[in-house]
């Protein structure tokens, strides 16, 4: 017994040292620090503040180290600062919903779209006009929906949903919201609740939702190419079945979308609050000069179910700027703080020729 007591005691010990070792090594090389990442709520925090990130959070995020930037958390769970769960007199709210296009990835807090957004008419809007960043990377319309649900709260009077290229696809994946009600279930259950405060601040922790996100990237990024190989071999007989396939799955999920938009907007017509889209085009579409399948189906959606839509799809056309000065290539192929400020002022002189913002905001 005290032979085994022994092994066991020395076997913890040298995993312990092990992990040590570990942290040790990650921060010290730079590949993974700690508080290395955005956390989301926990259980109790789900049910406090409407948001889904962990509140009061400032952390660089170093995923990609030629692209590390800072992040804040604001106290009700959004990416921004601070500001009160109820208005003030006069105040104009605009929830800008949308996946990491919204959130800004790769960029500061004040280079995101909603913050430029918000500076862009700020001097035209008295300073009593708030963009609230509800932003969540990797989102597609099901996550959108819930998250202006949980919203509401804030008694928003303007909602904008933002739709990327990639929101059709992502309908195919597991859904992002069960995921995050499993993780805030999994760290608020004894006894990861009890060790979870510390972990979340570990590079090892970071390292593991790291692999996890790498993981679930290559297995969506396998199917795009399994898709794109199969379009281009439906000319032949024995695959002309799997392409009639793929495109009926394709359109299962567009049909999925639509139908989800449409409760969305039937949700905010009965608050009384109005809706517009933004279309954030991939570097593909505008320098590939070849119009998007998605681009241009949500465009006939849009105009089918008359909803207002803003395109940056020509205005990025028409910049003449090089690719890697308006997305952050060769590195990442989101958007850079520049393509976010083009964006931010075409989607400002659309909003001030709005009637309900002709209170708050001069032409």
């Amino acid at each position: 017994m005290r032979k085994f007591l022994g092994t066991s005691l020395l076997t913890l010990a040298s995993f312990g040292f092990a992990l040590v070792a570990a942290e040790v090594v990650l921060r010290w090389t730079g590949i993974v620090p700690g508080r290395g990442g955005v956390v989301t709520v926990t259980s109790t925090e789900f049910e406090q503040i409407p948001g889904i990130f962990g509140p009061n959070q400032d952390t660089v995020v170093n995923q990609i180290p030629q692209l590390r930037y800072r992040v804040h958390i604001n106290n009700l769970g959004y990416r921004g600062e601070n500001f009160s769960s109820s208005k003030s007199d006069g105040e104009f709210r605009i929830l800008f919903v949308g996946d990491s296009g919204v959130f800004g990835d790769f960029v500061g807090d004040r280079d995101s779209l909603p913050a430029q957004t918000e500076r862009a008419l700020d001097s035209r809007c008295n300073g009593l006009l708030r963009v609230i960043n509800a932003g969540l990377g990797g989102s597609t319309i099901t996550e959108h929906t819930k998250i202006v649900e949980r919203s509401l709260s804030l008694n928003p009077d303007l909602v904008i949903l933002q739709f990327s290229e990639n929101d059709v696809r992502d309908l195919a994946g597991a859904a992002m919201w069960d995921e995050l009600a499993r993780n805030r279930r999994a760290k608020s259950t004894f006894p990861l609740s009890l060790a979870y405060p510390y972990l979340r601040d570990t590079a090892l922790w970071h390292l593991a939702l790291r692999a996890v996100a790498t993981i679930h990237e290559r297995r969506v990024t396998a199917k795009v190419s399994e898709d794109q190989q199969d379009e281009g071999d439906t000319a032949r007989p024995e695959t002309q079945a799997v392409g009639r396939d793929k495109r009926a799955e394709t359109d299962q999920y567009r049909l999925q979308y639509q139908e989800r938009l449409i409760d969305l907007r039937t949700s905010l017509n009965a608050n009384g609050i109005p809706m517009i889209m933004t279309v954030m085009p991939s570097h593909h579409s505008v320098y590939g000069h070849g119009e998007s399948d998605q681009l241009d189906w949500l465009g006939r959606l849009t105009r089918e179910l008359k909803i207002d839509t803003v395109s940056f799809l020509p205005v990025y056309r028409d910049d003449g700027r090089d690719e890697t000065e308006l997305y952050l290539l060769p590195y990442d192929g989101h958007t850079s703080p520049a393509g976010y400020q083009i964006a931010a002022q075409q989607l400002a002189e659309r909003l001030i020729t709005y009637e309900l913002l002709s209170e708050h905001c001069s032409n």
